[in-house]
């Protein structure tokens, strides 16, 4: 994108926005700016009145149309919040939250574009990078890549686990195609869950591979199952007239899950779901990378031709409503 290009889409959202953000550190956050968006991608530090450490991710979303910011500007969204491998380790909370206590770097690329980086982590050795950036009028690009620096998986497998806070919107659930396997037809899904680790994982109709855990594993999101299964890897919810969406380049090792008030309830008695995913790596190699590809949109909603439709074009496969 041509500089001068660069600074007028960073210019533009400024004044369709509303109330400006927390003073920022550029240490430690970064305000992209562009089209009908504003985000701002944060590390583990807290910042502002508010902002919790550890929520790493974009600690702010919000749409010239919709002045509310998606995400409890306290927490964040697309918060890296797991490094997990079937053991069930939970002793130290610091372990089970690792991504979010482990040191952090942000790195500002461009106007459009931020990056975190965490060197190896304390108890997986981990070493991860996150690029965010956005893409006129209303996407956000999410690429992540990982490499393991010591052979920590005693199963087999590298887990990580994403959440995103919903800050009290009406409507709890998120959306998919899917079925049970014993239907025919793929339908869309209303994932709601009744409690936190109530059916809370949406696992893919076709899995290559299936992690296991430990019969004592403690509770969690992600050792928890729903009868139905996705089909295609995106899922929607809806926030007021808008729409948030998030796309995949792949089916393999992405599950989808849902927490009803994975961020606590409110002083209205309104909650903040949680609409989260998960990336399994089989096999990790010591010093290998891995990646993958995602796609935000947040915009107003249009109807679900719209949501295929942006899934199609960003990922040129083809959506149909059998298996």
């Amino acid at each position: 994108m041509k500089p001068i290009l660069s600074m007028l889409l960073f210019l533009y959202i400024s004044c369709t926005t509303g109330a400006p953000p927390p003073d920022l550190d550029p240490a430690h956050q970064a305000r992209l700016q562009a089209g009908d968006l504003e985000i701002v991608i944060a590390d583990n530090e807290a910042f502002g009145d508010d902002h919790r450490a550890g929520y790493n991710g974009i600690a702010l979303l919000r749409h010239r149309s919709e002045p509310r910011p998606l995400f409890p500007l306290h927490i964040a969204g697309l918060n890296l919040e797991h490094i997990f491998d079937g053991t069930g380790r939970q002793e130290a909370r610091e372990e089970f939250f690792e991504p979010r206590n482990a040191p952090m770097h942000l790195r500002q690329l461009s106007p459009l574009s931020a990056e975190l980086h965490q060197p190896p982590t304390p108890y997986h050795k981990l070493e991860s990078r996150t690029t965010f950036t956005l893409t006129p009028p209303h996407y956000i690009d999410f690429t992540f890549e990982c490499t393991p620096r010591a052979d920590t998986y005693p199963r087999g497998y590298l887990g990580l686990f994403w959440a995103s806070y919903i800050n009290a919107p009406e409507n709890l659930g998120l959306y998919t195609l899917g079925k049970r396997l014993e239907e025919t037809k793929l339908r869309w899904l209303q994932h709601t869950t009744g409690f936190h680790n109530d059916r809370s994982t949406l696992r893919p109709l076709k899995e290559q591979h299936t992690p296991t855990f430990v019969d004592d594993h403690g509770a969690t999101l992600f050792i928890n199952f729903a009868e139905e299964r996705y089909a295609n890897p995106f899922f929607y919810g809806r926030y007021g007239d808008m729409v948030f969406c998030i796309m995949f380049d792949r089916t393999e090792g992405i599950r989808l899950t849902h927490s009803p008030m994975g961020a606590g309830r409110n002083e209205d008695g309104t909650t903040n779901p949680a609409w989260d995913w998960q990336w399994f790596v089989f096999n990790p190699q010591v010093n290998a990378t891995y990646s993958f590809n995602a796609r935000v949109v947040y915009k107003p909603w249009t109807g679900r031709a719209d949501i295929i439709r942006e899934y199609e074009t960003w990922s040129g496969k083809t959506v149909t409503l059998t298996e």
